[in-house]
């Protein structure tokens, strides 16, 4: 897609407005809500397009909350600590209910970022390093415990030119080593790792060396199937998940997942990408689970697909899990999901798999939308909290740091955002950071996902803690003031979890999605 046309699409769509004042009910209205929060209760204000992190322990007389609040021109309140809220009886009627354990999701592993060669650079270069470094994984910034890292190259890279860890023609992968990663991305690493311990490192790989593929090419070649792994390179390319897991480990950096590929049903010629029908991811998780299991890292997860909730360049829904895990049986132990190409369904993670834990692998703001409004709503739903209340058990943001231009960057997206943004000036914390933050910060490792009602305009998502505390993230998506007024009719009532609460959200999201060039 030209930057011409995608900046017309842009142009062209964006959230509806909500319907005037005076066109809603005026009985009982108010701008506030009565949460339950599961044997006592709180009233609140909800502003426009915010979002509202409350934190509390069961049977506690006071709620500790957080709020991150948009307007057009960017963000007024930035995980902001408010004043305690006194609980009061729960009176029944609330508009919004925190209820017990989700029966079949699996805890939270947590919510983090990409660390491309790009994001490595910017952060490694910059001055305040060490404060860019707290400010992403310290205790008292976002608190991100989860980072994922591209095998080889992808569109993000400061280093000159897409190089794989072996680029030599040889099966034997004698040439193979990550002196590449050295420069940047290790050092970077060992220092989050550092800050925080228990961080969670995963890594896709975006192409198979160019020599494994039929193309003989590192970056895409989209002719027909000739972007495709080379049947006879199935074993050879196992092997090179292993010798990646050694190398890594080697540098004091034990990764805990792999992906069988990043967005496998997409092409692109300007960086290394790599199309796999269902049927061959099948093949290399079944050759890749004993491959990895032989070499000391049986603990090592598989994560299939990781690509978006629908098959690319339609609104049909995919099949491509369910094919794989028929096909691939126990060897894959996640399936991965992008949040791109959602723009026609309010409810995308509808169809998010539950035979295997989900993760929401990666989700992007983009340079193109200027209203931090629609920014706010269509990150929060999309990434986060749609896929959290569907069962996923981490999201992951694309870049963590990018210049204020997005880059560098060698093909593919020109418009994507940091979620720290680096200049020679110094360094700003990006929107983005706030919205992961109103989860990071308080939603711990181990999580249990909790029942919680919504209505229309508000989304929620609520966990249970392993200290004993409870989460709940309300999302406020319309506009306008909150207006909750009780219509004659009875309308109105609160929805049950899964219901679509994001009315206001209709046209926003294809802009999102076709903002990200090449993606």
């Amino acid at each position: 897609m030209t930057t011409a046309v995608l900046a017309a699409l842009v142009a062209t769509t964006g959230a509806v407005a909500p319907a005037p004042a005076a066109a809603r009910v005026a009985a009982d209205t108010r701008s506030d809500a009565r949460i339950d929060l599961g044997g006592v209760a709180v009233r609140d204000t909800l502003p426009p397009t915010s979002v509202t992190t409350y934190v509390w322990q069961p049977g506690a007389t006071s709620v500790a909350s957080w709020r991150t609040t948009a307007t057009a021109g960017g963000l007024t309140e930035q995980v902001t600590a408010r004043a305690p809220l006194a609980t009061r009886p729960v009176v029944g009627g609330e508009e919004l209910v925190v209820g017990d354990a989700v029966p079949g999701t699996s805890p939270v592993v947590g919510f983090g970022g990409a660390l491309t060669d790009s994001a490595a650079y910017v952060i490694d270069t910059s001055p305040q390093r060490d404060a860019i470094l707290a400010d992403l994984f310290g205790a008292d910034g976002a608190s991100l415990d989860v980072v994922r890292l591209a095998m080889g190259a992808s569109d993000f890279v400061a280093t000159p030119g897409h190089a794989s860890y072996a680029d030599a023609p040889d099966p034997t992968l004698a040439s193979f080593s990550i002196e590449r990663d050295r420069a940047h991305v290790l050092p970077v690493l060992r220092d989050a790792l550092a800050i925080n311990p228990d961080l969670v490192v995963v890594a896709a790989p975006w192409s198979a060396p160019g020599w494994m593929k039929r193309s003989g090419k590192y970056v895409g070649d989209c002719w027909q199937q000739q972007n495709q792994l080379r049947d006879d390179m199935v074993g050879v390319y196992a092997r090179y998940y292993v010798r990646f897991l050694q190398a890594y480990a080697a540098e004091g950096v034990d990764v805990a997942q792999v992906s069988l590929g990043n967005e496998p049903q997409h092409c692109n010629s300007t960086y290394p990408t790599m199309t796999m029908p269902a049927a061959t991811q099948a093949r290399l998780a079944t050759a890749l689970r004993p491959a990895l299991d032989a070499a000391g890292f049986a603990d090592v997860a598989i994560l299939g697909w990781d690509h978006n909730y629908v098959d690319e360049g339609t609104d049909r829904p995919t099949g491509y899990p369910a094919a794989l895990l028929a096909a691939a049986g126990e060897a894959v132990d996640a399936i991965g999901y992008h949040c791109y190409e959602s723009n026609l369904r309010r409810e995308p993670a509808a169809q998010q798999t539950t035979a295997r834990p989900a993760w929401m692998t990666e989700c992007t703001g983009t340079t193109h939308w200027r209203d931090t409004r629609q920014n706010l709503v269509n990150e929060m739903h999309l990434a986060l909290l749609n896929p959290l209340r569907y069962g996923a058990v981490a999201s992951l943001y694309w870049n963590l740091a990018l210049d204020t231009v997005g880059g560098p960057h060698l093909g593919g997206c020109a418009t994507c955002r940091g979620m720290v943004e680096v200049g020679d000036e110094g360094y700003v914390v990006g929107q983005s950071a706030a919205y992961w933050s109103q989860l990071s910060r308080f939603v711990q490792p181990g999580a249990v996902l909790l029942g919680s009602t919504q209505r229309s305009p508000v989304e929620t998502v609520a966990y249970a803690n392993p200290d004993g505390s409870r989460v709940l993230v309300v999302l406020n998506t319309s506009w306008s003031t909150l207006d909750w007024g009780t219509p004659t009719d009875g309308s109105g009532s609160p929805e049950e979890p899964g219901g679509d609460p994001t009315g206001s959200l209709l046209g926003t999201l294809q802009g999102l999605v076709r903002g990200l060039l090449g993606r």
